[in-house]
């Protein structure tokens, strides 16, 4: 009797996480970068890097700091609010899937 020895893997349902990451490798790179920013930047209230879950109305805050980036508005330059664009959504998506 003739066997298939081809291995099968059946995973188009789940989430394709290492593709997302090998397709936005330096994009998540720099978020973890601002993230680190962030980080030592409210180290006190950071001590777990959970700061962005103890925020007070995550909604106004996150919603109106990824709008300020998005518009440019501050010192940053263009990559730098980009990033923060992103990573205020993120922690905004966050804060609304866990509740």
């Amino acid at each position: 009797m003739k066997t298939d020895s081809t291995g099968l893997k059946y995973s188009s349902h789940k989430a394709p996480i290492y593709t997302f990451c090998l397709q936005f490798k330096e994009a998540i790179e720099q978020l973890a970068l601002r993230s680190l920013e962030g980080h030592n930047k409210y180290i006190k209230q950071d001590y777990d890097w959970k700061n962005f879950e103890r925020v007070k109305n995550p909604d106004y805050e996150y919603g109106n700091a990824t709008f300020r980036h998005a518009l440019g508005i501050g010192e940053d330059n263009e990559l730098e609010h980009c990033t923060a664009t992103a990573w205020n959504a993120i922690a905004r998506l966050q804060r609304k899937i866990k509740g």
